[in-house]
């Protein structure tokens, strides 16, 4: 996105070179007024439906400054006219630009949160799959290597070579780092041979013209030595974490590794468990940042979608049921589990007398939320439970309506 010093820039050069251009080949109308094909029109058109209108109103005054030395009598007539045009232009320019950015905010939002549960689902995949091929032969399964990494955060930062030590117990991966991108580099954070000298190689990056980095970083996908013709490297494979920008934020090298486990499944293991581990570790900066406990997560995303509503108008909604019997709760979790789709969640808060279930509906209208209430009264038949819809921006109501006995 062009700042505004840019903008205005690019609205005064343009201005100027057109006028020039007509003073040189069109020296009695430089500004090409009187012309039949109305260029002069084309080229606020042009700068206010890019621009937007202020810019417009620039050139426009340039324009009108220039001719009041050109032109005798003053154009008046023509030059109003030309403002009334900018601002009609300006007006569908503003229309233009806040849909624009709603949109891109609903698409970052949930390209961030698709990209979470795509992991969660491979990550879940591979699970299965590998603790049924491999559970006799692993000294530890990938539900406890997960279970172990959701333990792993330290601020720190020695989380990380945890992280290779596990590796090491389950894979029996005997060297390799993980390295961090900041200015355009990557600077080492862990080792598992150099740990002795770990904050000495701390200040160390990886050298970005080794072939196999450089294939990591050109495809944003696992590279192996074998993909490599004749060209030397001191790694096995180079393991890289993308962003949603598609820009690899951190890498995994792994230098040695007993040949009998180097191979495609326990490959696909080591990155399905870096990608949750970095997920992990961005999941918990982020809590950091907002000093939330993990617990606060759902509040988190709450607010997310709040600063949407504000921000570009982007509805989403909450739905909150107040349960009075245990059995009954259980059976709510169960429709919900099967009901929501992907980008939806729920909390459940227990109080003295009660549980009060929290349905959080992102990019979601409130009519459309209806859908969710009549799956659970038909589940629920005969039981009784109270609930109401609110949208995301009506936090007193909500809060009125919890405190309410």
């Amino acid at each position: 996105m062009k700042n505004v010093a840019q903008r205005l820039l690019e609205s005064i050069t343009i201005t100027l070179l057109y006028i020039l251009i007509g003073f040189y080949f069109f020296p009695s109308d430089p500004l090409l007024i009187d012309s039949k094909i109305p260029l002069i029109v084309i080229l606020l058109t042009i700068i206010t439906l890019f621009h937007g209108t202020k810019y417009g109103l620039v050139a426009l005054s340039l324009l009108g400054s220039v001719s009041y030395f050109l032109y005798h009598p003053y154009p008046i007539v023509q030059l109003l006219s030309y403002l009334i045009l900018v601002l009609i232009l300006g007006q569908f320019y503003h229309y233009w630009f806040k849909t624009r950015e709603s949109m891109q905010a609903v698409a970052t939002y949930t390209q961030r949160r698709l990209n979470e549960l795509n992991h969660a689902f491979y990550t879940l995949k591979l699970s299965h799959d590998t603790m049924k091929n491999s559970y006799v032969l692993k000294s530890m399964s990938m539900r406890s290597a997960f279970e172990e990494i959701q333990n792993f955060y330290a601020k720190d930062g020695s989380h990380y070579q945890r992280f290779l030590h596990l590796l090491t117990h389950a894979y029996r991966v005997e060297d390799g780092t993980i390295a961090l991108l900041k200015d355009d580099d990557y600077y080492i954070v862990a080792s598992i041979k150099k740990e002795s000298t770990l904050d000495s190689i701390k200040q160390q990056t990886l050298d970005l013209d080794d072939p196999l980095i450089q294939h990591t970083l050109e495809s944003g996908e696992t590279s192996y030595v074998s993909q490599l013709d004749d060209k030397k490297t001191p790694y096995l494979a180079v393991i890289p974490m993308t962003n949603q920008n598609r820009t690899v934020t951190a890498l995994l090298t792994i230098e040695k590794m007993p040949f009998l486990e180097f191979n495609d499944d326990n490959m696909i293991a080591i990155s399905i468990l870096f990608s949750y581990f970095i997920d992990q570790v961005t999941l918990h900066t982020r809590m950091s940042q907002h000093n939330m406990r993990r617990e606060q997560l759902f509040a988190y995303r709450f607010n997310e979608l709040y600063s949407l509503k504000k921000r570009y108008n982007i509805d989403s909604t909450m739905i909150i049921l107040k349960i009075d019997d245990e059995l009954i709760l259980k059976r709510v979790k169960e429709v919900l589990e099967g009901s929501l789709r992907a980008l939806d969640e729920y909390q459940v808060s227990k109080e003295p007398n009660q549980f009060i279930v929290f349905i959080l509906l992102p990019l979601t209208p409130i009519d459309s939320s209806i859908v969710i209430v009549d799956k659970l009264k038909q589940a629920l038949m005969h039981k009784k439970f109270e609930y109401m819809g609110f949208e995301i921006q009506q936090k007193p109501l909500m809060l009125r309506y919890i405190e309410e006995s």
